[in-house]
């Protein structure tokens, strides 16, 4: 039984890994990528410079997105668990897995959705300081 949850849960991997994947173009800003340091070679006056709210905004989204990409993956490895194990006590694991990544989900979501609540701003985190003179 233990080779096909660990077959199951590479190829569910694998698959995941397929699908996310997006080719990258060179010199491409059509994504809205927005350097830190502003293009002096070729003088793109287009270009904004970017502050550390909009890096810390990137990072923020990303991990809420990561903390629901794994309690995802936990719920599915309890759901596997509970469901091809016939020993009660890997199903009383299964169970405890799921609700405890329901439990890390709810809380992720729920602090960000307190936060936009609050202020809009919070999550955004777009604060930029003037320049020092």
């Amino acid at each position: 039984m233990r080779p096909v949850i660990i077959s199951l849960i590479t190829l569910t991997l694998l698959i995941t890994l397929l699908v996310s994947v997006t080719p990258v173009r060179a010199q491409d800003n059509s994504n809205g990528v927005v350097l830190l340091q502003p293009d002096i070679i070729n003088g793109a006056p287009d270009q904004k410079e970017a502050s550390l709210g909009h890096y810390l905004s990137i990072l923020f989204n990303t991990m809420i997105g990561l903390v629901g990409g794994i309690s995802v993956l936990y719920i599915v490895i309890g759901g596997l668990q509970y469901i091809l194990s016939e020993v009660p006590g890997i199903k009383t694991s299964g169970k405890q897995k799921i609700s405890e990544a329901l439990i890390g989900l709810i809380l992720a979501l729920a602090a960000y959705l307190i936060l936009y609540t609050v202020n809009p701003d919070l999550v955004n985190l777009n604060f930029s300081v003037g320049k020092i003179q």
